[in-house]
């Protein structure tokens, strides 16, 4: 299990859709360790190793890339989320979105009830 805070959201989408930066905390375990493979020096030798490991057919994700200081990038398959999608459409019903509910207090400033209501009467 891979904790979340190594997946993210690229920041630009031409970089891909996720960037993984596991490589990194891999690497220092197998240094500390003295299980390191001969041919890894440093993050991203592990990372190219990582993703010749998952290979090009892969059903979920695609188009992996190495960037600078072993981040891993990759794009979501089409096909994963076009049934992803069919999935949600043909069972009838829309998966409740994660929202934080949270309290909002709005103070009306006591707003001339003779003219037209407008954000300006809003306080912030």
């Amino acid at each position: 299990e891979v904790p979340l805070t190594l997946i993210s959201r690229c920041k630009s989408p031409k970089d891909g859709d996720y960037q993984c930066s596991g490589a990194m905390p891999a690497f220092a375990s197998l240094r500390k360790s003295d299980s390191l493979p001969e041919n890894i020096t440093g993050p991203p030798q592990l990372a190219e190793a990582i993703v010749a490991a998952l290979g090009n057919d892969h059903p979920v994700i695609t188009d992996l890339k190495v960037q600078k200081g072993g981040f891993i990038t990759c794009r979501i398959t089409e096909k994963y989320l076009q049934s992803k999608v069919q999935t949600q459409l043909s069972s009838g019903s829309l998966p409740k979105p994660n929202v934080r509910v949270e309290k909002c207090v709005v103070d009306f400033s006591s707003p001339n009830i003779a003219k037209e209501m407008h954000v300006g009467h809003l306080r912030s």
